[in-house]
């Protein structure tokens, strides 16, 4: 194989496992918000960010813009260090109704303005992001040995209807912190209901 398209595949590669871990992270922040607005949680933030902290990231910093029955919009979402974060998203936003989110679904998440950085090392390209991500989920797996833990059991379909990202910007940087390159995608995943076979049927595009 030519090495320029194999290490073209590889960013490729890299590209769709960002975005799956962005797409995972995001709904993850934004079921546990809407969680708090259907129990009416009196401090929605402080919850959120004392979650962020127990699940290995205490450096997450956001401002929640609204919080209703039936919307959650987080703004100026940083990881890590505010200059040069591992990621930034200016705008989430997602859509629910209190009985399916209570029951584990959510309708709609929409992400806009995302932000993370690749690394072009001696070893090849990566995702500082995704690192961080695999230690966080490390230091979990390592906590929980012989500790048996109570899951609930998995609700039926997917738990997204739609999840979207939009205006996402990888920056290509060296090792120095230079810039090389900058890709810019949009991200759109959809689930939606089968009435025939009475299961769900996904979808996703991706725009570079």
């Amino acid at each position: 194989m030519d090495p320029l398209h194999a290490k073209t595949e590889g960013g490729r590669t890299l590209l769709r496992r960002t975005a799956k871990g962005l797409v995972l992270l995001a709904a993850g922040l934004l079921a546990l918000l809407a969680l708090a607005c259907a129990f009416r949680a009196p401090c929605a933030s402080w919850t959120l960010r004392s979650a962020l902290a127990r699940a290995g990231l205490p450096d997450v910093s956001f401002r929640l813009a609204r919080l209703s029955p039936s919307c959650v919009v987080v703004e100026d979402v940083r990881l890590g260090d505010p200059v040069s974060p591992l990621l930034a998203v200016e705008r989430a936003e997602v859509r629910y109704s209190l009985a399916d989110a209570l029951g584990g679904h959510i309708d709609r998440v929409r992400i806009s303005g995302v932000e993370t950085p690749f690394v072009w090392r001696s070893s090849g390209v990566c995702s500082p992001l995704l690192e961080r991500l695999a230690t966080v989920v490390s230091n979990a797996a390592a906590g929980s040995r012989g500790v048996a833990v109570a899951r609930p059991r998995t609700p039926a379909g997917l738990p997204v209807g739609e999840v979207s990202l939009y205006d996402v910007r990888v920056p290509l940087r060296a090792a120095d912190g230079r810039e090389l390159d900058r890709l810019c995608v949009d991200v759109v995943a959809v689930a939606e209901p089968d009435t025939l076979g009475g299961k769900d049927r996904s979808a996703g595009r991706l725009r570079v």
